[in-house]
């Protein structure tokens, strides 16, 4: 996607500007509170309707102003133009896309795909693996235009299985299992993610795959779905129990990566 258009009013301290960025790179330069971060905080309005700085929309709002409007005219990767259009005041928001009133902001996502990196974005590394896995997600969901819903029932199982897990209510949980199965397995095929190279050294011709020990790969895969099922059950285990799922998986990981070193490859 390339932005061929930018318009901006009363987002933070720009009151009105319209911008014509570069279609390759484009590098914003200026003082201290002299609109940087709020100009990149308009196209993330434009992208996501919300905020990445601040979950209160009204604190994005010009202090002299009810409501912010961002607009722009798009170039996108089929060579056709779209306009996307955002109103925000502290209750509500309006979006139009080529002229025509959406409720959905998955739209303007796909519209729109974009992923922002700022200081906090050490978190990354730092925090939860859920940050992770919705950053990844994130990247999918732009990729694929069916990952969406699939996602979302995925998403949905898992809660009513967790939540049956935490109530210890086993009666339904084969139900959700089963759920949790299939569409986990449809998530899994749409998923795209970018593998991790290795180092030269540890590449492999195909042939040589065949010589990899069976049962070596089996151990590792027993091993890590051994993890998984303790993994969901780790809330109601004593501080004993979680030691030991921990020794579990650095476990399983430490063996993993002697596969890796041994024969070059990653396993699924």
């Amino acid at each position: 996607m390339i932005i061929i258009k930018l318009n901006i009013s009363s987002v933070r301290n720009i009151i009105k500007a319209a911008v014509y960025p570069s279609p390759t790179l484009n590098f914003i330069v200026g003082k201290n509170a002299s609109g940087k971060s709020a100009f990149l905080e308009a196209i993330f309005l434009l992208g996501r309707i919300k905020s990445f700085r601040s979950t209160a929309i009204k604190s994005v709002i010009n202090s002299s102003q009810l409501e912010l409007v961002v607009s722009a005219e798009i170039l996108q990767i089929n060579g056709a133009t779209a306009h996307l259009g955002v109103q925000i005041d502290s209750k509500n928001y309006y979006c139009r896309i080529n002229h025509q009133t959406t409720h959905k902001k998955s739209d303007f996502a796909y519209a729109l795909p974009l992923q922002v990196i700022h200081p906090k974005s050490y978190e990354l590394l730092d925090a939860a693996p859920q940050l992770r896995r919705e950053f990844l997600d994130w990247g999918v969901f732009n990729d694929n235009e069916s990952f969406l819903l699939t996602w979302r029932n995925y998403k949905k199982a898992l809660a009513h299985r967790n939540s049956l897990l935490k109530t210890r209510s086993l009666k339904q949980l084969n139900v959700w299992n089963n759920e949790l199965v299939y569409y986990g397995t449809m998530v899994n095929k749409k998923i795209n993610y970018p593998k991790p190279r290795l180092p030269q050294q540890l590449v492999v011709h195909k042939e040589e795959y065949k010589k990899a020990d069976i049962a070596e790969i089996k151990k590792y895969n027993l091993l890590m779905t051994k993890y998984y099922e303790y993994f969901v059950l780790v809330k109601s285990m004593d501080w004993f129990e979680r030691i030991i799922v921990r020794t579990q998986l650095h476990n399983a990981s430490e063996f993993y990566i002697k596969l890796v070193n041994k024969y070059g490859f990653w396993f699924k």
